[in-house]
């Protein structure tokens, strides 16, 4: 078993990023106190990137738009498992397609590529819960269909395909089903399918829960790594082997360049800030949500809760999100009450408060 811990480097490394930052686009850096950031690295322990990211997950599976041997067994993994042909040996294609016009909008996948079968196969990973997930993988996997297909002159101009989109989701979006779900168009009220050259794919990792001594196959491993790698410290036995350790070392904090870790310090950021409105929501929804009995799910929870919870709690919920965002470096009061959706004179007075040492900073 390999054991990691957080070295110099790794310290050294991130404190060089901040080294002319001012020009670094992807991030507001007015947000960003890199003490706080590097005590945070530091206190959580932090020796590999989570592969629940956009990032992270190009940087653990896409090695310069090549099929590498992490990301074929990944999808392999996927197919056996609805029973569909392994990939053979495939191609990288372009992952962004642009809209004809500026007023058309994009469709951008994490990996797409074509397989030894003639497969369109397009990949991409969502951690936070979106409402029109469906409606969202059809417009992409359409959008793919489009520039699939040859341009002919008559008959059957359509041959193309199959298209397949496969979406890793952070979240749970089919109840009643398993982890893996295959969708696929049927004849409403039967059984059969209408179409065999398109279908989607739907990984649904909450509904994942084995734990590490009852992985079976390598879609098993790989599942547990998208779920836990980021608070992994070390190479458990089961994972050192020639298919899994190469992903280790690439998600390693310690072996990133400078520019990829201000990538990495970039989604931290702005995942904490995420994280921290989404708790809150779901705090809000689940707790008035289950007192006023409501079915619909936490779509609704959500918003009776933050309309309730506002009303009857929401000074005190506000100023826990300030403290929480002061404490990872957000110090500028506009930027918090944009934030937080409170008064600048709320904010000004919760900062009083906190150099007072009325309330302490998270």
């Amino acid at each position: 078993m390999k054991e990691y811990n957080i070295d110099d480097a790794c310290q050294n490394l991130a404190s060089a990023v901040f080294e002319g930052h001012q020009n670094f686009e992807t991030i507001d850096w007015s947000l960003v106190d890199p003490e706080v950031i590097l005590k945070e690295i530091k206190r959580k322990g932090k020796v590999f990137m989570s592969l629940l990211t956009d990032h992270g997950f190009k940087k653990g599976f896409c090695d310069d738009n090549i099929a590498t041997p992490e990301l074929t067994a990944l999808v392999d993994g996927i197919l056996e498992e609805i029973g569909q042909p392994l990939l053979g040996e495939a191609k990288f294609l372009n992952t962004e397609l642009k809209g004809e016009s500026h007023k058309e909008r994009d469709a951008i996948f994490d990996a797409r590529f074509i397989d030894a079968n003639g497969r369109f196969i397009s990949m991409e990973m969502q951690q936070s819960r979106l409402k029109f997930m469906l409606d969202r993988t059809s417009f992409y996997l359409s959008r793919a269909e489009v520039l699939g297909v040859k341009k002919g002159r008559a008959g059957n101009n359509f041959k193309g395909g199959p298209f397949m989109a496969i979406s890793i989701i952070n979240f749970v979006l089919f109840d009643e089903y398993p982890s893996v779900v295959e969708v696929v168009e049927t004849i409403k009220g039967t059984n059969t399918q209408v179409a065999d050259r398109r279908n989607r794919i739907f990984i649904q990792l909450p509904k994942f829960n084995k734990k590490i001594d009852q992985l079976e196959g390598d879609l098993d491993k790989f599942l547990y790594l998208l779920i836990n790698m980021g608070n992994m410290h070390e190479v458990p036995e089961v994972f050192d082997n020639d298919l899994f350790r190469p992903v280790f070392e690439k998600m390693r904090i310690a072996n990133l360049n400078i520019e990829q870790m201000r990538n990495y310090i970039a989604t931290e950021q702005k995942g904490e800030i995420m994280r921290l409105r989404i708790e809150g929501a779901e705090e809000y929804g689940i707790e008035k949500g289950r007192k006023e009995g409501l079915e619909e799910g936490i779509e609704k929870g959500i918003k009776k809760g933050i309309e309730k919870g506002r009303k009857e709690e929401g000074e005190r919920k506000s100023i826990e999100f300030i403290c929480n965002l002061f404490s990872m470096g957000i110090r500028k009061k506009e930027k918090l009450a944009r934030a937080v959706n409170v008064p600048l004179e709320f904010v000004e007075r919760v900062l009083n408060d906190i150099d007072s040492g009325k309330i302490p900073s998270a």
